[in-house]
């Protein structure tokens, strides 16, 4: 699902970024942004489909409804800053299951000594 979720993610991106050119009005936003959450919800609830279906289509309604506050900038730029966002805690998780992985690996291969075992001296 890690690769799944980045090719949804990624794809996504894209799609939101080339929608930004068209849908840049808030009210226009919040109707996208709802329908895709929607779909995107019906598309998790099934469970033929795939998992990076799923995030393609949530990840440019979840863009729409933040941007559609205009808080946060333009479309493109809530779109971009999240996308990111979105890499920055990637790599970060990438960091984290690269320095436990030595540590779980290392502890399976560990033999616990019970005194059964031990040297006798």
């Amino acid at each position: 699902t890690g690769t799944q979720r980045a090719l949804g993610t990624i794809v996504g991106f894209v799609i939101v970024i080339a929608l930004s050119t068209v849908v840049n009005q808030p009210i226009t936003m919040l109707v996208v942004g709802a329908v895709l959450v929607g779909v995107s919800l019906l598309i998790r609830l099934n469970p033929r489909r795939a998992y990076w279906e799923f995030v393609l289509v949530m990840t440019p309604g979840v863009v729409l409804l933040v941007g559609a506050g205009g808080d946060e900038g333009s479309l493109r730029e809530v779109a971009v800053s999240r996308l990111c966002f979105t890499l920055i805690g990637s790599a970060l998780g990438l960091i984290a299951v690269g320095l436990l992985i030595p540590l779980t690996g290392r502890a399976a291969h560990v033999r616990p000594v019970s005194r059964a075992d031990a040297p006798h001296g």
